[in-house]
């Protein structure tokens, strides 16, 4: 591993004007436990660290009173999402998938945004981001906001531009009538494939469907037409639906074929975790009424 300094800005400002002179030979980050790994194995090289865990203002977890949105900052670690009584009122779904991230240490050091900055082809995160429609703040030669599924745009790419750094997740609050799934199957200690699935219901027929499926591709991926196969379903057809849903889920899904399975074999994991997934959301919906 090449040599390379650390620096420890103490503001946003600060941190964007490291990271414009240094140009291609910095790096951002917080936990680190993606980046050092890289770094180690001759992956990513630079010159420049810009350790951001001094900046107060891009830490923390809350709720917007005029989004009504649960805002997590950059230097939120997997744990401290985990252990949040917020996020346990308001996203459930979220501490439990945190919760089973990886392993101790990397939940302890690693934070949520920059699991997302890496866009690891297996990330939880990155899939229950997508699934939970959460938009990223930017800062520096971007000043907006995105929404995750168009910041992944490909295996370890994202679209932030040099200068830029993410400051924030932002997760709307759910409606009260959706329900929410996760499935994954894992191979060592990252997924081989994972879905999550949202499915609204009211008065006994489906109101609204989102399914995510991740680790067996580039990056999380949808479907609108699986969407519509699950929207305006009767609770006693709904096990067809979600049959019909899951092949085409099978057929369309991008996957890689790589060491770890065959194309064919991530096409019907994917399938199977959908459709996990989706019976964990029914599930979780019985006995709270549909109003």
């Amino acid at each position: 591993m090449r040599s390379f300094k650390i620096d420890t800005p103490a503001t946003v400002e600060e941190a964007l004007d490291i990271l414009v002179r240094g140009g291609d030979d910095a790096q951002v980050y917080a936990g680190g436990t993606e980046l050092l790994l890289a770094l180690k194995q001759g992956l990513v090289a630079c010159e420049t660290l810009i350790d951001i865990k001094g900046i107060p203002e891009i830490g923390g977890i809350a709720v917007t009173d005029a989004e009504d949105a649960l805002d997590i900052g950059a230097l939120v670690t997997h744990a401290e999402v985990t252990r949040s009584a917020t996020v346990q009122g308001l996203l459930p779904i979220m501490t439990e998938v945190e919760a089973i991230i990886a392993n101790v240490r990397v939940r302890n050091a690693g934070t949520l945004v920059g699991n997302l900055c890496f866009a690891e082809p297996h990330s939880d995160v990155a899939l229950l981001s997508v699934l939970l429609e959460g938009r990223l703040k930017l800062a520096g030669t971007q000043t907006d906001w995105i929404a995750v599924d168009d910041f992944l745009v490909d295996a370890y790419m994202t679209a932030l531009e040099p200068g830029s750094i993410v400051e924030t997740l932002r997760i709307p609050r759910p409606r009260a009538d959706a329900f929410f799934g996760y499935s994954r199957v894992k191979a060592t200690e990252r997924p081989l494939a994972a879905a999550g699935v949202r499915i609204d219901l009211r008065d006994g027929r489906t109101t609204g469907a989102r399914v995510v499926v991740g680790a067996v591709g580039p990056a999380p991926f949808r479907c609108d037409e699986v969407d519509r196969l699950l929207t305006g379903v009767a609770l006693p057809e709904l096990d067809v639906a979600l049959r019909d849903a899951a092949a085409l889920l099978a057929r369309e899904v991008d996957v890689v074929d790589d060491y770890d399975a065959s194309e064919e074999f991530r096409r019907h994991l994917a399938a199977e975790m959908f459709l996990r997934a989706a019976r964990r959301a029914i599930a979780s919906s019985e006995g709270q009424g549909d109003d």
